[in-house]
């Protein structure tokens, strides 16, 4: 029933592409008993609890392409009054979701926050500060509509190393990680001549026993 109810929302970003965001609701009673998990002796224990019946609102947020393709479906409970529209709701966990793009490039794909060994508030708080400013400079570029960006995130997947999914062409951990190369080369460029560079490149691949391939790359450079 409530697929037919549907109704257009909003124009929304979804994983760097432009996409539409429709919304349904209805009312749901929540009447089954809660169950609780405990473990005791080594083993879990459960206990059913009886409990009043929970009226709840059921949003239903769908995402869909251009041509009407459903790319998500976020389903949301909330006891939120009704003076909160269905359209709010689903803006609301919308930006829920962006904020959690943030912790995970933060997290486990990109800043590995969980791994830092800073062990006092001030160094952890000036750490957090310049990991939250490469998030920000990462989304700007995950954003932007400037026809000269889309280079720049080319280049920057491609210094990645990163593995894009067929018809993903970027990916916000995939800049950041391009991001931090570039700045390796930039920082190496700044600090070495292009002839040393290059002495120190024609030894690496010496080491490698690349000679010829360091041939081939002289060519072609």
């Amino acid at each position: 029933m409530m697929e037919d109810q549907f109704r257009f929302s909003r124009e929304i970003q979804y994983k760097g592409r432009k996409a539409f965001q429709y919304v349904s609701e209805t009312t749901v009673t929540l009447s089954g008993p809660a169950r609780k998990q405990r473990r005791r002796g080594g083993k879990l224990k459960y206990q059913t609890i009886q409990g009043r019946p929970i009226i709840l609102r059921l949003v239903l947020a769908q995402v869909r392409d251009q041509n009407g393709a459903v790319l998500a479906t976020w389903r949301l409970w909330t006891n939120l009054p009704a003076s909160v529209t269905t359209e709010t709701v689903s803006l609301w966990y919308y930006w829920r979701w962006r904020v959690e793009s943030y912790f995970k490039l933060l997290k486990r794909a990109g800043q590995h926050v969980e791994q830092w060994q800073q062990e006092n508030a001030d160094a952890i708080a000036k750490r957090l500060m310049i990991a939250a400013q490469a998030c920000v400079i990462v989304w700007a570029l995950d954003q932007s509509t400037d026809t000269q960006v889309a280079p720049l995130r080319q280049m920057l997947v491609r210094l990645s190393g990163r593995l894009m999914k067929h018809g993903v062409d970027w990916t916000a951990p995939a800049l950041l990680a391009g991001m931090w190369n570039l700045m390796a080369i930039i920082s190496a460029l700044e600090q070495y001549s292009l002839d040393e560079l290059e002495q120190m490149s024609q030894l690496l691949f010496q080491m490698l026993d690349l000679e010829d391939e360091f041939k081939g790359f002289k060519e072609h450079v």
